[in-house]
């Protein structure tokens, strides 16, 4: 497994979020959504032109949350994504159990209304396996849901939630034709998969046990990456053919999330 050390990252430009709490960034070519977790909530797009943002007119959305400044963990919209076809940008809500789902115009702005779409006990993460289909954290009943995106923004279920007897499921990636949940109440990683039939099915309940609050995930280069909060540490696993997870690195001594401080994100390049 190799790797590259980054001694600094060069800070390029500081921009307003236009909201409070900005928690959540999707990007697609050059357009760039935000999501900004306080108060209302909103979302707000740029324009990516030569390492510089500029915001777009028409493409600062309030969700009308009405949550405080910053808001409680469980109230606060999760994440932002943009589909694989660039048509619409999806927010996850978590306690108000529905996605909102805005159309994006010819330059990046908005529809002034989303479609809302019920989307489970308290959606959370979720990733694309297909142009038109995503699977959905349940983060309130410990469950992963699959639903298609239709044409005009809403989402329809695909068949039953899939449960895995884990605790609090929240982040979710895709490495191959396997999906990664991380399971921040239980410390574990589950699996699944999406079958011949289209069926979403569990593959293993406890691909890893990370031992330590696994809040967030990233991928490189087929290797699946995990920051334990709690523990302070990130670790690396090689996904195996089948879906398995072994570990093969770790650093540790990382700030550990204590009294609301602490790490909260992981990317990789």
């Amino acid at each position: 497994m190799q790797g590259r050390i980054c001694q600094k990252l060069d800070k390029l430009q500081v921009v307003w979020s236009h909201g409070l709490l900005p928690v959540s960034v999707a990007v697609r070519d050059d357009l760039v959504y935000v999501l900004n977790a306080g108060g209302e909530g909103s979302v707000q797009g740029f324009r990516l032109h030569k390492d510089r943002l500029s915001p777009i007119e028409g493409a600062n959305r309030s969700l009308g949350l009405h949550n405080g400044n910053p808001p409680a963990f469980m109230t606060a919209p999760a994440q932002v994504e943009i589909d694989p076809e660039g048509e619409f940008v999806l927010v996850s809500t978590k306690a108000a159990n529905v996605m909102f789902s805005y159309e994006i115009g010819r330059d990046g702005e908005l529809s002034r209304h989303p479609v809302i779409s019920d989307a489970g006990n308290t959606p959370f993460g979720f990733t694309f396996d297909t142009e038109d289909t995503l699977l959905v954290t349940e983060s309130g009943s410990n469950e992963l849901s699959r639903f298609e995106l239709e044409k005009n923004g809403e989402l329809d279920q695909i068949g039953p939630s899939v449960p895995n007897g884990q605790q609090a499921p929240c982040w979710i990636q895709r490495i191959g034709d396997f999906f990664f949940v991380a399971n921040a109440g239980s410390s574990t990683i589950s699996s699944y998969k999406v079958d011949r039939d289209g069926k979403l099915v569990l593959v293993k309940a406890v691909a890893a046990d990370t031992g330590g609050g696994s809040i967030d995930m990233t991928t490189s280069d087929g290797f699946l990456y995990v920051q334990n909060a709690a523990a302070g540490n990130v670790q690396g696993y090689e996904v195996g053919k089948d879906g398995s997870l072994e570990l093969v690195t770790e650093v540790t001594g990382l700030p550990k999330f204590e009294n609301g401080i602490g790490m909260e994100g992981i990317a990789a390049s």
